[in-house]
């Protein structure tokens, strides 16, 4: 048998590498993949001559009612009475603010 010749010897696959979790906990991973996105992103305007200028979209009804949509919804302001169940209107708070 290969294990009585060699101690070193093991039988199976080898098991794979811990994951690095202080890596993944303290976003070394995000930080890395946004960084080469920022170096990919300089490489290529620098070798085009910089960021090319954005031609103005063209409006129709259906952009005109998205971009209403969403100026609506960022400025919705909740109102300041929280919601409360019929049964619970008439008793009052244990937590105080």
């Amino acid at each position: 048998m290969p294990s009585d010749d060699n101690p070193e010897h093991a039988y199976g696959d080898p098991s794979r590498p811990g994951t690095p979790i202080d890596f993944v906990i303290n976003n070394s991973y995000q930080r890395s993949w946004v960084q080469d996105q920022k170096d990919t992103f300089d490489q290529a305007t620098a070798a085009n001559g910089g960021p090319k200028a954005r031609k103005p979209i063209k409006q129709n009804r259906s952009t005109e009612l998205r971009d209403k949509a969403v100026t609506e919804v960022l400025a919705f302001n909740e109102d300041e009475s929280k919601w409360t169940m019929r049964k619970f209107k008439g008793v009052s708070s244990r937590v105080y603010n």
